[in-house]
């Protein structure tokens, strides 16, 4: 026989692998395309990207949770732990964040009762605004094996609506959540710095990007050194 029964299945599941990898090559390439057609913000370095129209100096939390304090979205019994948010930053960075901590009993305008232990950024983002819309580009991998490598980002482009510079509408949202954002003033320990904000194509001044670089190799040092834990979704 020309081949043996052990040798044919060998050729089987390298056939297959060969298969399953081009399949997935090929996906990257299509998703890598969409993203070069659908993105189009950069960062360059510079600040004041608000317009005024939104704050930096806090963050933006669902109304549910300031309404209602201690609801649970999830319809459980236990007290949550963490609050969802979203923070935007002067140089047109913004971030999905999960704060976990304490139990929450109240969201105060300080996030008082809070004492936050670990920091999550679900998402990377960039934004722009005119009128009275916020244009977001945000980017998300999946935290699976071998999968965020094959597809190292997930491209999602948004729109926030600007009621005030203290309430904005965000169009997708959780069907449990009102979708209205509302600004908490606070002091959360977080800076516009993130491990994929490194790429190459997301910048365009390379002089901001180098800029960038080093402080990131800064800020990198100091959250090691942080009681608390920052965990990147990348």
């Amino acid at each position: 026989m020309l081949f043996h029964n052990g040798n044919y299945n060998y050729i089987i599941i390298i056939l297959l692998t060969a298969i399953s990898l081009l399949t997935c090559s090929c996906v990257y390439i299509e998703r890598k395309q969409v993203r070069k057609e659908k993105s189009h913000l950069r960062f360059d370095g510079n600040i004041e990207k608000s317009d005024g129209k939104i704050r930096t100096d806090g963050v933006y939390v669902d109304e549910h949770y300031v309404k209602y304090p201690g609801w649970n979205p999830w319809d459980k019994f236990e007290t949550l732990n963490y609050i969802t948010c979203v923070q935007f930053f002067e140089d047109g960075t913004f971030f999905y964040l999960i704060l976990y901590g304490n139990a929450i009993d109240s969201i105060r305008p300080q996030l008082s009762g809070f004492d936050i232990e670990k920091i999550q950024i679900r998402d990377l983002g960039l934004y722009s605004i005119s009128n009275d819309t916020i244009h977001t580009e945000s980017y998300w991998q999946n935290d699976i094996m071998f999968i965020k490598h094959l597809f190292p980002y997930y491209l999602s482009v948004e729109t926030f609506i600007l009621y005030d510079d203290t309430v904005i509408h965000e169009n997708l949202h959780s069907p449990i959540l009102s979708g209205n954002l509302v600004f908490i003033p606070s002091n959360i320990p977080i800076t516009p710095h993130h491990p994929f904000k490194s790429k190459r194509w997301l910048w365009s001044d390379k002089k901001a990007r180098k800029q960038y670089m080093k402080e990131w190799k800064e800020i990198k040092k100091e959250r090691k050194m942080s009681s608390i834990k920052y965990v990147y979704c990348e």
